[in-house]
């Protein structure tokens, strides 16, 4: 089972993927970049995923980059964010619709597989969107960690409503972790 530690490594690698060059040059410096024992399966401008052994899959969804080809839709997705607009955004419902394209196509190959998502600053918070609006990803995903996720300051967010089983299970499989020293929290 990935630890915090891994998944936070996961976030990271997804980065590997905005850059400019081929992509099979990407997807190696995302696989350097993934932690010990996992292989990276899938990554493209979005996100990565990558599983091990045991049947564990990481899907990552990676953040703000600006120096990266993205640079304008990322920073359109995190206007979006701001402006408590999320669920309307183009990136958000792309990044959830793929989301669950994997989730389908891991629970097909293997019902047992257990599944976690993670994802850095734009990535945290596209993730944090993929399982409020996304059943089939709440229902599959063992475990959800983001790190230093977006948010709207103007308090417009997803949370479902205390008590409803949505919420439950949510607060059972997420942990939104915040790290100081990233330029997104200061």
């Amino acid at each position: 089972m990935p630890t915090t530690q891994d998944l936070a490594r996961a976030a990271e690698s997804a980065y590997a993927m905005s850059k400019s060059g081929k992509k099979s040059s990407k997807l190696e410096n995302a696989q350097s970049l993934a932690p010990d024992g996992y292989n990276v399966m899938f990554g493209n401008k979005d996100m990565v995923h990558m599983s091990n052994d045991d049947g564990h899959h990481i899907i990552a969804h990676r953040g703000t980059d600006v120096s990266g080809k993205s640079a304008l839709g990322d920073l359109a997705a995190d206007a979006a964010i701001l402006f408590g607009a999320s669920k309307n955004d183009k990136m958000h419902k792309r990044r959830t619709r793929k989301t669950a394209k994997i989730v389908k196509s891991i629970k097909a190959g293997n019902p047992d597989a257990e599944i976690f998502l993670t994802g850095h600053s734009l990535g945290g918070e596209t993730s944090v969107h993929s399982m409020h609006t996304n059943k089939t990803v709440r229902d599959n995903v063992s475990r959800h960690e983001t790190f230093n996720a977006g948010s709207s300051p103007l308090g417009v967010d997803l949370t479902p409503k205390k008590g409803s089983k949505k919420h439950d299970q949510l607060m059972e499989k997420s942990t939104h972790h915040k790290v100081k020293g990233d330029g997104i929290s200061e």
